[in-house]
């Protein structure tokens, strides 16, 4: 695989990522298309959504981060014995909508 088939998937991945539609069939394609097959074909879409994965969470730290402190307040309150499912947080609601789905 060359750089520039490299940074091709890449391109293909991050317009992909936010659609509705099969990122990872569209890598299949590509690679079938220019006659990348084996190990280092799938090692590269693996480490492309590794890096979508990064650049995510990159990007929504600051949420990220107030859910899993978020978790560490629900248990707190499940051990005080004052679970409620009203909750004026957002960042719990989200968690509830997260673990929902």
């Amino acid at each position: 695989m060359t750089v520039l088939e490299a940074i091709l998937m890449g391109i293909i991945q991050g317009i992909t990522e936010f659609w509705s539609i099969s990122r990872s069939g569209h890598l299949l394609l590509f690679r079938q298309l220019f006659g990348l097959n084996g190990e280092v074909s799938v090692f590269v879409s693996v480490m492309l959504h590794l890096g979508t994965l990064v650049a995510v969470i990159a990007a929504c730290c600051e949420d990220v981060w107030a859910m899993i402190k978020e978790v560490g307040y629900c248990f707190g309150d499940i051990f005080r014995g004052r679970v409620s499912f009203k909750t004026d947080s957002p960042h719990r609601k989200m968690l509830f909508m997260l673990v929902l789905a």
